[in-house]
């Protein structure tokens, strides 16, 4: 299940159907067409990250990726 969190403004699922990429807050995507934004979150999940992070931009096409910083 994908759970679609509608930023303020958007009253309907036709303002968002040009979605195109989505995030998680892991390392691991979803099995969809949209395009997949790694993020790397927290320092616990460096070690996961690089361990993965080449595969999954060969697997999912990543073209980007996000960093959190807090």
């Amino acid at each position: 299940m994908v759970r679609v969190y509608l930023p303020v403004g958007l009253q309907n699922r036709d303002q968002i159907m040009n979605l195109k990429r989505y995030y998680t807050w892991s390392p691991n995507s979803i099995d969809t067409s949209l395009e997949y934004v790694p993020m790397l979150w927290g320092e616990r999940q460096i070690e996961r990250w690089m361990d993965t992070i080449n595969q999954t931009i060969r697997t999912r096409k990543a073209t980007h990726a996000l960093g959190f910083n807090e």
